[in-house]
């Protein structure tokens, strides 16, 4: 009547009773099982002699069948479809069958889902209706499989489960798509964090050892991180043409009804996201460039100790003989940024750290 549990939801049961022994006994009526063949199984797998309770003893007045499905809607989280097809088969009991809308406030759906349920159980190949009871095929789908002749419906089948697996596919390169843009962007605000780290402690000008020490590593790792620009800016360009793309792509889609672009408009306030964040971070680069020198003199002068001054000297040397470059890739990179032509809301970063681009 209802669908076995998954593979995974099986398993879970079994490790379930294997540490904390069977909870809840299993239900019999009329010398079978009613309630607790999975839980059964389990304790067969594992050794464990199970434990029985006639359904007259749990106390509940319902009916036997009524228990059950109210006892497996507590327990398991069945898709409307699931519950669909369960309800589709209680009306097509040859003992005691229920109408559809008995059978729809039992497994709460609606009396069409029941309707339409009853046309796949009754028209659809047994591997359709398994496939639903899987939750890898919708109502929808099911039905337009069971419309067509009995020999058609396996390669429907087989069509509908290549699209769906495509679709899943899709689903987790978006997903793994937010998640890399999403990386990006930490990165990024770590960075200007750092930035922002040494322009407060710079700008304070009082420092104790731990400080002091602080202080110069974060400079060198400023440095170092200006060999990022050019990358920073791809990954700035490629967020903002994937934002103009997406912002197409659901004006086009909201058109259609029936297409949901939920996932696309997360993908696109993730890449609005990158773009902001990797704008605020060639600013910040750019006026830690301007500044880098006050900076230094700025430790320099606090150091107590030949090894603190000889790191920052390292770390001067570095910059002087990269600076050229690192002045160029910051103005063509913001050069860059005033022609790209996109709808991208260049949020204004806080603080006097960031300054407007050069003119």
């Amino acid at each position: 009547m209802l669908p076995e549990p998954s593979t995974i939801e099986y398993a879970d049961l079994k490790t379930d009773i294997s540490h904390n022994g069977l909870i809840d006994p299993i239900v019999l009526f009329d010398e079978q099982i009613l309630d607790g063949r999975s839980r059964y199984n389990c304790c067969l797998e594992l050794g464990i002699k199970p434990k029985y309770i006639q359904f007259e003893e749990t106390g509940h007045k319902c009916s036997p069948k009524s228990y059950v499905i109210s006892k497996n809607l507590q327990r398991r989280h069945l898709t409307t479809e699931q519950r669909g097809i369960a309800a589709a088969k209680l009306t097509t009991l040859e003992t005691d069958p229920l109408t559809k809308e008995e059978a729809a406030v039992l497994l709460n759906v609606s009396k069409s889902t029941v309707t339409r349920a009853r046309n796949i159980v009754k028209d659809a190949i047994p591997e359709v209706q398994q496939e639903v009871e899987r939750g890898m095929l919708n109502i929808a789908q099911a039905e337009r499989i069971a419309k067509k002749p009995a020999k058609e419906q396996a390669a429907a089948l087989a069509s509908e489960r290549s699209k769906v697996e495509e679709s899943r596919q899709k689903s987790s390169e978006i997903k793994k798509a937010q998640a890399a843009t999403q990386a990006a962007a930490t990165q990024a605000e770590k960075a200007i964090a750092t930035y922002t780290d040494i322009h407060t402690l710079c700008k304070n000008g009082q420092y104790d050892g731990k400080k002091l020490r602080k202080a110069i590593l974060q400079l060198q790792a400023a440095v170092d991180d200006l060999a990022s620009i050019d990358t920073v800016v791809a990954e700035m360009l490629e967020a903002g043409h994937a934002y103009h793309n997406l912002s197409v792509a659901i004006d086009v889609l909201a058109k259609h009804p029936g297409i949901t672009v939920e996932s696309l408009k997360k993908n696109q306030v993730a890449k609005q996201h990158q773009y902001d964040v990797s704008h605020q971070k060639l600013l910040a680069m750019r006026k830690f460039i301007d500044e880098f020198t006050t900076a230094a003199e700025s430790l320099f002068s606090a150091c107590s100790t030949s090894d603190e001054q000889d790191l920052l000297l390292e770390i001067q040397n570095t910059f002087t003989e990269r600076k050229t470059s690192f002045d160029e890739s910051i103005d063509h990179a913001l050069a860059t940024v005033k022609l790209q032509v996109l709808t991208v809301t260049e949020a204004a970063p806080p603080g006097d750290w960031f300054s407007a681009p050069r003119k």
